[in-house]
């Protein structure tokens, strides 16, 4: 019976994480297989912007939530009030954001792409990413996982199947709508479950000196998310909308080894944040044979059939970009084989150590792009970004293997 409980939690959190991480990777696909590659490019660009402003607007807010809320001494109102804080610190931002797209875009006669569009989407975006995180942190990591944006486009791919959609922008607005669905069933939820206590200091709540206190976590998320997508933002402008729809396809074939990634990050990170200096070094052994062992097939089968893949999503072109693949593929496999080493220093609260080793990688992978893709051309992107990978994991790798107690930082409870 023991055993039984130890292997259902991590279950549902498989479960929730697989439901939302599909619904990314189906997006894309079916983005890919509707519209022609600029039509696609367009509304890829967009979920990948709306993505970019999501994490700006968080600000680190969505990993101090799960640190915070995880805590063991804390009480229901305590708990509920670090949620109401974050939410209002990243509400505020969303509204501001979201109001001046808005007018931009009013401005023009009709909107040209999706990205012109992105304010609809904006606060509900932001405000998941909250609510998911309390969810974890409060030791619901299945929920947690689930309430992520892809549940939104988890439904909305059903609604591309049933609709005849014509245009990039009849699909934005339709992911938007279930966006705002998915931000008020969540909401919903969150009370059924008796995880929100009634407000007790509202005005508390309107302050911003939680990004202070996450200002590491929030540029190490900002960094995180350019050193992977923002390649995708510089080929809008310097290989076009077909560039970005093939870029943004391969990244996805990549999203099942980043599910594990993810997966293991939701189950292991409120374990690593109050675990002693013996459970850390279990931890990350328990997360390196996972993550293999659910990796090492997918990989074996993409590389085996990648040809046949990228012919299927990007048409009689696609099997020229099966050495891009495999390049990719074989970074992040050798990455999940280093361990959940970036979590961990995340929850052992060693921020300015991962934050000197995401610049380093935004490095490689942003300014080396915008060095090398003028040369290489579309395979610059792909050489970078995989450089950047194997860096960042050997770093972390090196730093956890240096200091494996990890001893809490600031603000962190004593092993």
């Amino acid at each position: 019976m023991m055993v039984a409980k130890k292997l259902l939690e991590p279950l549902r959190v498989l479960i929730g994480r697989f439901i939302s991480s599909a619904g990314a990777i189906l997006i894309t696909v079916l983005a890919l297989r509707e519209f022609p590659l600029e039509e696609s490019g367009k509304f890829l660009l967009a979920f990948t912007t709306l993505t970019g402003v999501a994490i700006l607007t968080q600000f680190g807010q969505n990993l101090s939530i799960i640190r915070e809320s995880a805590a063991p001494d804390l009480s229901p109102e305590d708990a509920a009030d670090t949620f109401y804080s974050a939410a209002a610190a990243v509400f505020v931002p969303c509204v501001v954001i979201s109001a001046v797209l808005a007018i931009l875009s009013a401005l023009q006669k009709s909107p040209a792409d999706p990205v012109q569009l992105l304010w609809i989407a904006i606060i509900p975006c932001g405000l998941q990413g909250i609510i998911s995180s309390y969810f974890k942190g409060r030791g619901y990591g299945g929920w947690g996982g689930f309430w992520e944006q892809g549940i939104a486009a988890a439904f909305a791919c059903i609604a591309f199947m049933i609709l005849p959609l014509q245009t990039a922008n009849q699909a934005w607005l339709i992911y938007s709508g279930f966006l705002w669905l998915a931000l008020i069933i969540s909401s919903l939820h969150l009370i059924s479950l008796r995880l929100l206590a009634k407000p007790q200091h509202w005005r508390s709540y309107w302050r911003f000196d939680t990004y202070i206190d996450a200002k590491y976590l929030g540029l190490i998320a900002l960094l995180s998310y350019l050193s992977q997508w923002g390649g995708v933002l510089l080929a809008k402008f310097m290989i076009g909308d077909a560039g970005v729809a093939v870029l943004n396809g391969l990244y996805r074939l990549l999203a099942p080894l980043q599910f594990v990634i993810l997966t293991l990050d939701s189950f292991l990170a409120p374990k690593f944040s109050k675990a002693s200096a013996e459970g850390v070094r279990a931890y990350l052994r328990i997360g390196r044979a996972l993550g293999l062992m659910a990796a090492i097939p997918y990989v074996a089968v993409a590389l085996y059939f990648s040809k046949e893949i990228l012919n299927y999503l990007f048409g009689e072109s696609g099997p020229a970009y099966a050495f891009d693949l495999a390049l990719l593929l074989l970074a992040v496999l050798i990455q999940m084989a280093l361990g959940p080493t970036g979590i961990c220093l995340n929850m052992r609260r060693h921020d300015q150590i991962t934050f000197g080793i995401l610049i380093l990688k935004t490095g490689i992978s942003f300014v080396g792009a915008l060095m090398i893709v003028p040369f290489a051309g579309f395979s610059g992107f792909v050489y970078m970004f995989t450089l950047s990978i194997m860096v960042q994991a050997i770093f972390q790798f090196i730093y956890v293997q240096r200091d494996i107690s990890l001893s809490i930082g600031e603000r962190g409870a004593r092993i």
